[in-house]
């Protein structure tokens, strides 16, 4: 079972459930949605009143991962988890499709963070089997020490000294990160060149002295994606609400993508100081 911790400046107790709230042992008290998630995001750990991706953005992710574009991924990354964690936890889980997938696979306890208040509120309505939190995965995480088996990263950011503080002895931390020819047909396409760029060095040194590198694979394949489908690609970028970019796409019916990510799995030692004093970012 995950243990969740309060997330009030100076408080770490745990918290508990009770019939519509999450309270810990000062008294500190979050509200669940309707839809079933808590929102633990304090005012100091976010930089707008509405952060993460819009509801736009989130629906358009949510229909790519329905028409199947996202399933080989999943696969690969229930390979490198196997099937032994017996709890789970998603940072920048976005509307859950990873993380809700990996669950009912493995059943296994699971949670999923991430800053967007829509992304979270759609994966608690679609996969109540699963915690749902809003909260920045760049600064504290609301887990107890040591407390998990499996942390999952998908293209999101995180913080390299909380992740050694939360996942256990023994434990895995798996990240998935865009590989410079990701997207490359469509950057092509937008720019007329593409922008290669890996993070896959930044990453592993990060990560040094925390964990201790097992794995590293490449995720590969092709999709064609129709319009739309392409106009939803592009909205998950930052570019996407440009005009000049959609614009672009507007005569273009049929695209082959290539889909490509560094797939890296790191097993955190049993001498690993669980706690560090640093809450910053990775870079």
């Amino acid at each position: 079972m995950l243990q969740l911790q309060c997330t009030v400046r100076g408080c770490e107790a745990a918290l508990l459930r009770d019939a519509s709230d999450f309270v810990c042992a000062q008294s500190h008290r979050f509200n669940i949605a309707r839809s079933g998630y808590v929102n633990l995001l304090q005012p100091q750990d976010r930089r707008s009143k509405s952060p993460g991706d819009s509801k736009e953005t989130v629906a358009a992710r949510a229909r790519l991962s329905d028409a199947g574009h996202s399933r080989p991924l999943l696969d690969a990354i229930h390979a490198a988890i196997g099937d032994s964690p017996t709890t789970l936890i998603d940072l920048g889980c976005g509307h859950g499709y990873f993380l809700a997938a990996l669950q009912s696979s493995l059943k296994c306890a699971a949670a999923g963070i991430d800053i967007s208040t829509p992304a979270i509120d759609l994966a608690a309505r679609r996969h109540p089997a699963c915690t749902w939190i809003v909260s920045n995965a760049d600064r504290r995480l609301p887990f107890a020490d040591s407390s998990v088996d499996v942390a999952l990263a998908i293209t999101g950011r995180m913080n390299p000294s909380e992740l050694a503080r939360i996942v256990a002895p023994g434990g895995r931390f798996v990240i998935a990160v865009p590989a410079p020819d990701d997207q490359v047909e469509l950057r092509e396409k937008l720019y007329l060149h593409a922008f290669p760029k890996s993070r896959f060095d930044k990453l592993s040194l990060s990560l040094v002295g925390l964990f201790d590198t097992e794995s590293h694979a490449m995720v590969r394949y092709k999709a064609t994606f129709e319009r739309a489908d392409l106009l939803d690609l592009l909205l998950t970028t930052y570019r996407g609400a440009r005009h000049r970019e959609r614009e672009r796409l507007a005569e273009v019916d049929l695209l082959d993508v290539t889909q490509c990510y560094d797939l890296l799995t790191f097993r955190r030692g049993s001498d690993i100081l669980t706690r560090s004093p640093s809450t910053e970012p990775s870079p």
